[in-house]
């Protein structure tokens, strides 16, 4: 979960979200600047609790990735889509984020925020029949929110450029 150079994707951002469209992982829908600002609110806040609650590791992990998945979801509604709520809609909205941000944030961090992904998963949904997630350390969670940091103000250095 650090950071790097930007990604060089062979493949087009736009060409990943058209296809996301195609497989219904997005839907097409009018950008909303209210649920836009909510959202990077809502970010702003997650990511403070993350922060606040280091000490709580799973907690912080939990908050530091909800953090990145509103701003994520902010960029989503900006640029006029919406993740449907079905199952893989997390997935959907990285995959999103590996397409939309990949100019902005390293390959590294993209895959980071995956790996966040599933790491918050496993906390939230324990699973009787797999081991239990791993217990974060204080680098893991310091990782977390960095990069939690690193995504809302990517998202909003994007939001704040025109859309092309």
């Amino acid at each position: 979960m650090g950071k790097g150079e930007p990604t060089g994707s062979a493949r087009s951002p736009s060409r990943d979200i058209a296809e996301m469209v195609v497989s219904g992982e997005l839907e097409r829908v009018s950008p909303n600047p209210r649920y836009v600002e909510q959202r990077l609110r809502e970010a702003d806040e997650s990511l403070k609790a993350a922060q606040m609650i280091r000490e709580l590791e799973h907690s912080s992990i939990t908050a530091s990735y909800d953090a990145s998945r509103f701003a994520i979801d902010a960029l989503v509604n900006w640029e006029g889509y919406r993740v449907p709520n079905r199952p893989g809609a997390h997935q959907s909205t990285i995959k999103f984020a590996e397409a939309r941000l990949s100019g902005v944030m390293s390959a590294e961090e993209i895959a980071g925020l995956d790996t966040l992904r599933t790491l918050r998963h496993a906390i939230e949904y324990p699973n009787p029949t797999r081991p239990p997630a791993p217990d974060p350390k204080g680098s893991d969670v310091s990782a977390a929110i960095e990069l939690a940091r690193r995504t809302v103000a990517a998202v909003k250095a994007e939001i704040k450029t025109p859309r092309q």
